[in-house]
């Protein structure tokens, strides 16, 4: 009852911070391996609730080509096709930066 969906409803979900920095996570992930995750990601906030939402990626957007998975993720939300289901985009609820400087 504590953190029902009435509650977390009003929650914004991100499925990675910052994730094109890898100065604290050890983590090697490519930008295909990504898309692949947040389409999980999507697909299961979806199957709980419509009402969850989910946005991203979290991270500082430099002009590009720098900051690929940003650049690359609000492609694939708008025409790429989505790892899970093979339709064309994913919902992107909002986006989320970091602005710093």
């Amino acid at each position: 009852e504590r953190y029902g969906l009435k509650h977390v409803s009003k929650w914004n979900f991100e499925t990675w911070n910052e994730p094109d920095h890898h100065d604290f996570d050890n983590v090697s992930m490519t930008v295909n391996g990504f898309l692949n995750y947040y389409d999980a990601c999507s697909e299961g906030l979806r199957e709980a609730s419509c009402q969850l939402k989910l946005g991203g990626p979290g991270d500082s957007f430099h002009p590009f080509p720098k900051s690929p998975i940003c650049w690359d993720l609000l492609s694939h939300c708008y025409n790429g096709t989505n790892f899970f289901t093979g339709e064309t985009g994913v919902r992107l609820d909002y986006i989320a930066m970091h602005k710093k400087g």
